[in-house]
C-alpha cells in the first residue's frame, strides 16, 4: 500500500490516536479474529453516532431524510482533497475517494488488517439511518484498487409504509 506522509496524513494520523492506540490495545490483548470483531463494532457505533448528529430530527424512510444526508456529503470534498461528489440528485449519492487515510495510517502501524472493519461502518450506518437506501462499493482501496467507490440509492419501493 502505498503511504503519503503529507498534511493530510500527519493530521488525520494526530485525529486518529485514540482509535490507534485502541487498535493496538485490541491487537496485543486478543486474538486477530476477536480483535478485527470488536473493531468492526467501534467502527459502526462510530459513524451511527456520527450520522445521527447530522441527519437530526429527520424521520427515518423519507426523502427528507435522505436529502440531509445527501447534503452533509456534497460538502464534504470542500475539506477533503480527495473525495469527489460523481453525481447528487434526490434518488442517488456517488461518491469517489482517491485516498483512505486511515487505511494508510493502519499501513504504517502495521495494523492494516483492522481497515476493512471502517469500511464495513458504511454498510452498518446505511442500514441503521437510512432504511429504504440501498448501498454499493464498486472499488475499495483496502482491496487493492485505485479508489474507493460509493453508491448510495434512495429507492421510495423500498422504504415501509
Amino acid at each position: 500500500m502505498k503511504v503519503i506522509r503529507d498534511r493530510v496524513f500527519e493530521e488525520k494520523k494526530t485525529a486518529a490516536l485514540p482509535t490507534i492506540s485502541f487498535l493496538k490495545a485490541l491487537d496485543k490483548k486478543l486474538n486477530k479474529k476477536d480483535a478485527f470483531k470488536i473493531a468492526v463494532e467501534a467502527a459502526a457505533f462510530f459513524m451511527i453516532t456520527h450520522y445521527e448528529n447530522i441527519l437530526g430530527d429527520t424521520k427515518p424512510y423519507t426523502q427528507e431524510r435522505f436529502n440531509a444526508f445527501r447534503k452533509y456529503y456534497e460538502k464534504y470534498p470542500e475539506i477533503c482533497t480527495y473525495c469527489k461528489i460523481l453525481e447528487s440528485t434526490p434518488k442517488t449519492l456517488k461518491v469517489r475517494f482517491n485516498r483512505c487515510p486511515m487505511a494508510e495510517i493502519l499501513y504504517s502501524e502495521d495494523l492494516f488488517y483492522f481497515a476493512p472493519a471502517y469500511c464495513l461502518s458504511d454498510q452498518a450506518f446505511t442500514e441503521k439511518l437510512l432504511p429504504g437506501v440501498t448501498y454499493e462499493r464498486t472499488k475499495g482501496i483496502v482491496k487493492g484498487d485505485n479508489s474507493c467507490d460509493h453508491k448510495w440509492i434512495y429507492n421510495e419501493k423500498n422504504v415501509q409504509k
